[in-house]
């Protein structure tokens, strides 16, 4: 340890970005954090995309330098906290504003993005200035701040600090408005939006540097911060939305998973793409989805599909104890911490349970749901009526005792894989300030070997209509409402999952530069068909112009799918946008075809990609329909056309999530309407 030459002996301690094996300043350097990024992305960004990051920092101890162990300090002499934030705006064309900004810091047993009352949670906080950044330039603001005892939590903290041990594993949260300037005379608004920069070390000296390799220029993508919008004004609980193993994605969700290829990735996509098409053209009367039974490929089963880039969660299931003094910490109820995808075309939710050994079932990266562990579990009973609801289609029978069994088809490479176990009761937990009562799978054999290699979650969080779905038995809780944000898979921001809320109501007359406004559309529901959510498009617009197709070509309707990558149009309407994409994009050299995706691109000699603005228009808002524009991000896929066309006008088109991220949609299954929010995550 060191301390500053000077008359007042102050002690000077570093504050900066921890990684052991690589990272690390000269001596003479105490002020390091984080690194701003530079983010060479080919698409151009949102106008909303503020990028911060904090780029130096320290703590200076208001007394004498002290040996151990240290006297007590009075409250009065306190920390100097300084920190330098970085705000870059990458748009050419808006002023951008952070305003009204809160900064805390937490420790590594308190989850920063779960906590609802951070002043309480946190280790300290303060108030930073606003911060204004013109166009396509790049701000730093220095935050300083007196930190007394008194504000540090647990007081511990204080002690170290002052007296120059660190803390690793700090996130900072900073909590603002982000004001985008459109014009001189319209503002968009989006309050709650929040930023994170993890894995800080906080306090130290500089000698804890010395012998490191300087960090600057190494790995600059993982230290930037990453915003959150969150959803304001509606009841219910809220978690982080992941992208399996998107770059914002926790280390539990993806440990171990091997990303699979984007052959991979369509051919999974296909399949599951066939059990929807498969589904609704056997279990509905001709009446409701007239497809031609040629055009509909053979039964396959689905409820895994792919797991390599889907959205994912983090809940807590059940009441084991083992890690109850941390979770209490935490104000997190007790239980094990289950990483599981979301699925909105799907009913029965299911994890694996131990014992569940590997194969058939497959490794994850979380520990296993043990029911023996679990004080609140109970295993559900032939003839309840939760039994009951299972049907013919997802009923294993009658085990041993009489305990309800369940099986949930899979689409592999060979059909004939399930999961299959126990239907049980226990608690669930999705965010720490409620639980309820939750039936799901307890899966003892979840896969056929080799089939899911990119898999390491835990199971399915289903979101369908059916009876078994978190919605429909969390109905009485929330009110059969739920909302989701998936963010873009190459960008750093997470999303979010909300259970509870709903769309303020259909056609809402609200100001569409707010953030508050809410593009709504009629849901259809079949009940031969309860599992899916239908929308019904009447048109897409490229660059403002309506293509050249009638209405009635989207009769049929389409499927609102969270897992589905690619969306599904009908052939004839395919075909106008292509043209149209075609026409638009003609100053580009075009590439072979990959796979299904047949209008693909060399953008190699190309430093900025702009692609024509695509705006899907939904049935609703009177006679010209709902338009909801998709984010670029949604546009180019391997830069390619991120459309495929259905074989048939007849058969359902499906909304898949590279056309829904970035916004949150909302399910109110109650009040049949979907909702679209632009610009969420």
């Amino acid at each position: 340890m060191t301390t500053t030459a000077g008359g007042d002996g102050e002690k000077s301690m570093s504050f900066r970005c921890l990684d052991v094996a690589r990272y690390v300043v000269a001596a003479a350097v105490t002020v390091l954090i984080m690194a701003v990024i530079v983010n060479a992305v080919k698409v151009v960004l949102r106008p909303e995309s503020l990028q911060l990051s904090v780029v130096g920092g320290s703590i200076v101890s208001g007394g004498r330098f002290v040996t151990e162990p240290p006297p007590p300090q009075p409250p009065e002499v306190g920390l100097a906290f300084n920190m330098d934030l970085r705000a870059l705006n990458p748009s050419g064309r808006a002023r951008m504003y952070y305003v009204n900004i809160t900064a805390y810091l937490f420790d590594k047993n308190t989850s920063a993005s779960a906590s609802s009352t951070p002043e309480d949670d946190s280790i300290f906080y303060i108030k930073p200035h606003d911060i204004a950044v013109l166009q396509q330039e790049t701000v730093d603001s220095l935050v300083t701040a007196k930190v007394t005892k008194e504000q540090v939590t647990p007081p511990p903290y204080y002690d170290m600090l002052y007296n120059g041990s660190s803390i690793s594993d700090v996130t900072l949260r900073l909590d603002g408005e982000l004001v985008t300037e459109v014009n001189s005379r319209l503002n968009e608004t989006r309050p709650m939006t929040s930023y994170y920069c993890e894995q800080l070390l906080v306090g130290g000296d500089s000698d804890d540097l010395k012998g490191r390799q300087d960090w600057r220029h190494h790995e600059l993508a993982e230290t930037t911060c990453r915003r959150l919008l969150r959803t304001q004004g509606y009841h219910g609980s809220w978690v982080p939305l992941y992208r399996h193993h998107g770059p914002c994605s926790p280390p539990s969700s993806s440990t171990g998973a091997v990303k699979p290829s984007l052959e991979d990735l369509l051919r999974h996509d296909q399949l599951r793409v066939d059990h929807i098409h498969w589904r609704l053209s056997s279990e509905s009367d001709q009446g409701a989805f007239a497809v031609s039974k040629a055009s509909v490929k053979q039964r396959v089963g689905f409820e895994a599909a792919y797991f390599h880039d889907q959205p994912v969660i983090r809940v807590i299931l059940g009441s084991e104890s083992k890690s109850s003094e941390q979770q209490q910490q935490q104000g997190v109820p007790p239980g094990v911490f289950q990483t599981v995808v979301l699925d909105t075309a799907a009913d029965v939710p299911w994890v694996q349970c131990a014992p569940c050994p590997v194969p058939p079932c497959h490794p994850q990266a979380d520990d296993s749901y043990d029911p023996s562990r679990s004080p609140t579990y109970a295993p559900v009973k032939c003839g309840d009526e939760a039994c009951d609801q299972l049907g013919r289609r997802y009923s294993g029978g009658c085990g041993v005792g009489g305990e309800c069994q369940y099986r949930v088809p899979f689409p592999t490479k060979s059909n004939g894989s399930s999961s299959t176990g126990t239907y049980v009761a226990d608690l669930l937990a999705v965010a720490p300030n409620t639980s309820i009562t939750f039936h799901f799978g307890c899966s003892h054999a979840a896969a056929a070997a080799g089939d899911f290699d990119d898999n390491t979650t835990a199971g399915v969080m289903a979101l369908g209509g059916g009876p078994e779905s978190l919605a429909s038995q969390s109905a009485e809780t929330y009110g059969r409402a739920f909302s989701y944000c998936i963010p873009a898979a190459t960008e750093r921001r997470l999303g979010f999952f909300f259970l509870g809320g709903g769309a303020p109501g259909a056609n809402v007359g609200v100001d569409p530069t707010t953030v508050s406004y809410v593009a709504t559309t009629p849901m259809i529901r079949y009940t031969q068909t309860p599992t899916f959510y239908i929308v019904r498009l009447v048109g897409i617009n490229v660059n403002g112009q309506r293509l050249n197709v009638t209405p009635s070509v989207f009769a049929a309707g389409a499927v609102m799918d969270s897992r589905t990558a690619v969306t599904r149009l009908p052939k004839t309407a395919y075909a106008a946008l292509r043209e149209a994409f075609r026409g638009a994009m003609a100053m580009y050299t075009a590439a072979p075809p990959k796979g299904s995706l047949d209008t693909c691109y060399d953008f190699s000699g190309d430093f900025f990609v702009v692609p024509p603005r695509i705006e899907l228009v939904f049935e609703g808002g009177g006679g010209g329909g709902v338009p909801v524009e998709v984010d670029r991000s949604g546009v180019l896929f391997n830069d390619c056309l991120a459309f495929v066309n259905n074989s048939d006008d007849r058969m359902l088109g499906i909304l898949g999530n590279l056309q829904q991220q970035t916004m949150q949609v909302i399910y109110d299954v109650g009040n049949k309407a979907v909702g679209f929010r632009r610009g969420a995550c």
